[in-house]
């Protein structure tokens, strides 16, 4: 969602997508490379576009960006854990 905003924003055919995110009730184990935030400004994304990051790689901080960057958030579980509806609230 971050490159979609940040990168293709002036592209016609995503400028006026509508990102939407689900949240499940299934905590993924994410593998993100140690060397994603300099990958981003290398890329020309500021560093306060994925502040909400706080530095960190794991699902929580993953779901903050996706979250943060979305237009619109939808619980697909009844029951979600506490880290991402933390996220959302």
């Amino acid at each position: 969602m971050l490159y979609l905003r940040k990168v293709y924003n002036q592209d016609e055919a995503l400028n006026t997508a509508k990102l939407v995110v689900s949240v499940y009730n299934e905590e993924q184990a994410v593998e993100i490379p140690t060397d994603l935030f300099a990958k981003l400004k290398s890329d020309g994304i500021a560093e306060e576009d994925y502040a909400v990051m706080e530095g960190k790689t794991d699902y929580e901080a993953l779901m903050k960006l996706a979250i943060s960057h979305a237009d619109a958030v939808v619980q697909g579980s009844e029951v979600i854990s506490s880290q991402p509806s933390r996220v959302y609230r």
